[in-house]
């Protein structure tokens, strides 16, 4: 498997190989491969797939015990599925061979080369909890108005995680930073379908000003949901210098309930910013 540099040289990378083209590329080969799926499986149950592969692969390179992977990855599958699913990915991540484009040399991906996304070594936590502390520093940033630490921590969470809330810290502080090759990069992570559901793709292009975000919020299954749209509709207003759309927007979106803490957060920041 040969890989190209992609944009963003300031990404997480394995060698200068970006770590998110080598998960996108490495699981769509597993996908692929005929003894895992039917062929008449659905696009939706290959997509499914394709993101346990590529969480697999994550937090195995960040160097996670087979234990809690399987527990986070695959909660629902049989524990004899889930092993033989995880030994799968990761013997296969270890025959992998990928070539840095700067010096041609050929290496393999292996545990730890992922690390730098972490300010503790994981393997004695939980994943939960280093998911939720690594959010934390581009979530502080942000409340601060200090959007280079929040796109710079965000773009390696995204990159270890693959979560919604990365992906939009990356994409507001890049954008309200002049740097839109930095958005451009995580609006396509977005777009790959890296991220938990296609709901949070669908708040993504709000935030990118790529969907109409009064036809989203007509799709909301609740009022948390109904905050998000709110939520990145005002950031999104206010990054492109629409003060007083993003002021009642977000105002409105205080009053709508939700249990969503951190796109509570960003409306309470950016209000203070109208």
């Amino acid at each position: 498997m040969e890989t190209t540099e992609g944009i963003m040289n300031e990404s997480v990378t394995l060698h200068s190989v970006p770590l998110e083209n080598f998960l996108i590329e490495f699981s769509s080969m597993l996908v692929a491969q005929p003894f895992l799926l039917p062929n008449d499986a659905s696009p939706e149950t290959k997509r499914n797939l394709q993101t346990s592969i590529m969480e697999t692969c994550r937090y195995h390179l960040a160097g996670f015990s087979k234990l809690q992977i399987i527990e986070e990855v695959f909660p629902q599958a049989s524990s004899d599925t889930a092993s033989r699913l995880y030994d799968l990915v990761v013997g296969t991540m270890g025959e992998v061979s990928l070539t840095d484009p700067k010096s041609g040399e050929s290496f393999t991906p292996a545990v730890w080369d992922a690390s730098s996304v972490f300010e503790i070594k994981p393997g004695f936590r939980s994943i939960d909890f280093a998911r939720m502390g690594a959010l934390c520093k581009p979530m502080m940033a942000y409340v601060e108005g200090d959007y280079k630490t929040c796109m710079e921590s965000a773009r390696f969470g995204a990159d270890a995680f693959g979560r919604h809330g990365f992906y939009q810290f990356n994409i507001i502080a890049a954008q309200r930073l002049g740097r839109q090759d930095v958005a451009n990069e995580a609006i396509i992570a977005a777009k790959n379908g890296t991220q938990i559901s296609r709901w949070h793709f669908y708040l993504a292009l709000v935030t990118a000003g790529e969907q109409n975000p009064e036809d989203l919020e007509k799709k909301a299954p609740d009022s948390s949901s109904r905050h998000q749209v709110r939520c990145f509709q005002g950031a999104r207003a206010l990054t492109i210098g629409e003060k007083e759309k993003a002021k009642a927007v977000l105002t409105t979106a205080q009053w709508i309930p939700t249990d969503f803490v951190t796109e509570k957060m960003i409306v309470e920041a950016d209000l203070k910013r109208c």
